[in-house]
């Protein structure tokens, strides 16, 4: 998880399980804690924020293309607005949940394929 709050990491998490994952995750906040979470083992999807300090969501999803293979990318934000939502699905980010409907990340999750 690509997320500066560890709370939101925790209701995140929980969502996931409350859906019927068993979520294994890492919590990362900068592009450098990203670049080195993704060399240390491989990644079956990324849940990021839209933003962070000194960090975006368009800064994780690139760098997650610069890794290697195309590991599913999910912005879960709690500022959903259609013109950011715009800019993601321009760049390539294919799903988008609200940090106030968590209760639909499961169903969006099994929708791009993770944990299949």
């Amino acid at each position: 998880m690509v997320e500066d709050s560890e709370n939101d990491a925790l209701l995140i998490a929980d969502a996931l399980r409350r859906g019927g994952y068993t979520p294994r995750w890492t919590r990362v906040e900068s592009a450098a804690e990203l670049r080195a979470a993704l060399a240390r083992s491989p990644w079956q999807a990324i849940l990021c924020d839209w933003r962070l300090p000194g960090f975006s969501a368009l800064d994780a999803f690139a760098i997650c293309r610069e890794s290697g293979p195309e590991i599913p990318f999910l912005i879960v934000s709690g500022s959903p607005d259609d013109g950011l939502a715009a800019v993601a699905a321009r760049a390539g980010i294919r799903a988008w949940v609200s940090k106030n409907h968590l209760e639909r990340l499961p169903r969006v999750v099994a929708e791009l394929g993770i944990g299949q």
